[in-house]
């Protein structure tokens, strides 16, 4: 089968061909999911900040409350999405919004309780800034009295220059 020149070359160009043709599609396959990734991203980035612009300008405003409520609402329904507020400051804000049409489908997802994760986070927060602040703060201390001690020893030789 691969007896004369002309065959090798032609089964080498094809192979190569088709190895160049599968890269070109992997790709292409990648640029095509990077954008929708991407397109997906800016999506949700948007809805977030419009949520996030009602939640902290109209709705922790009792004077707007109501309409801001309303607003959280219509999102939902427009997203499909269920909104869960908690305030760790003020937890008689705290309210799950969600559109009836899509209180179907999220009743078979349960509400997360965020404020355990929140609190888990920041318990260990706190013990990697105290470790930090012991560790950082015991080589900032011993740096101050080094140079304390040295500047002691300078003024005293500068002392017994006089």
């Amino acid at each position: 089968m691969f007896k004369t020149l002309f065959s090798k070359i032609l089964v080498i160009t094809i192979a190569f061909t088709l190895l160049i043709i599968t890269q070109l599609g992997l790709s292409a396959a990648y640029i095509v999911r990077s954008h929708y990734i991407s397109d997906i991203k800016q999506e949700l980035t948007r809805e977030s900040n419009y949520i996030n612009g009602i939640v902290c300008t109209e709705y922790l405003d009792t004077r707007n409350y109501s309409s801001a409520k309303e607003k959280l609402l219509t999102a939902s329904r427009q997203y499909g999405a269920a909104l869960q507020l908690i305030f760790r400051d003020d937890p008689v804000m705290d309210a799950d919004i969600i559109d009836q049409q899509c209180a179907e489908v999220w009743r078979i997802v349960p509400l997360a309780d965020v404020g355990a994760f929140a609190q888990n986070i920041m318990k260990y927060l706190r013990v990697l800034f105290r470790y930090l602040l012991e560790y950082f703060g015991k080589q900032i201390i011993d740096r101050i009295e080094a140079y304390s001690v040295r500047r002691r020893l300078s003024d005293r030789r500068n002392a017994d220059t006089l």
